[in-house]
């Protein structure tokens, strides 16, 4: 049984579902072997939002992920690096969508190389 549960759903272009639990904290904590739970193996420095450091972590974590086979968590990363890119953009009066048109206009010209 956990408390302050929130199950966040998603539905990828392929129509796929993706179905997230999350919760705060979860009342069998006995049943954990290790008396504190990290989803990383690795020690990560947090970064700060807006700011550079925050995708180098994000782009570490999920580095770690994979690392552990987890293929949900490096999918969950991998959205955290596309929010901390977002935050980059902010900080220069940009939208993630304007970046995303810059990238295809990018790809575009490689085309034509």
């Amino acid at each position: 049984m956990t408390f302050d549960n929130k199950r966040f759903i998603f539905k990828t272009k392929n129509n796929k579902i993706l179905s997230i639990h999350y919760s705060f904290r979860n009342t069998y904590d006995k049943i954990n072997i290790k008396k504190e739970f990290k989803w990383h193996n690795k020690d990560i420095e947090k970064g700060v939002y807006g700011e550079f450091s925050k995708v180098i972590e994000e782009t570490q974590e999920a580095s770690d992920a994979l690392e552990q086979n987890n293929y949900l968590m490096y999918l969950i990363e991998l959205s955290d690096i596309v929010g901390a890119i977002e935050g980059i953009a902010e900080n220069y009066n940009l939208s993630l969508e304007d970046l995303i048109n810059f990238s295809n206009k990018v790809k575009e010209s490689k085309k034509n190389e």
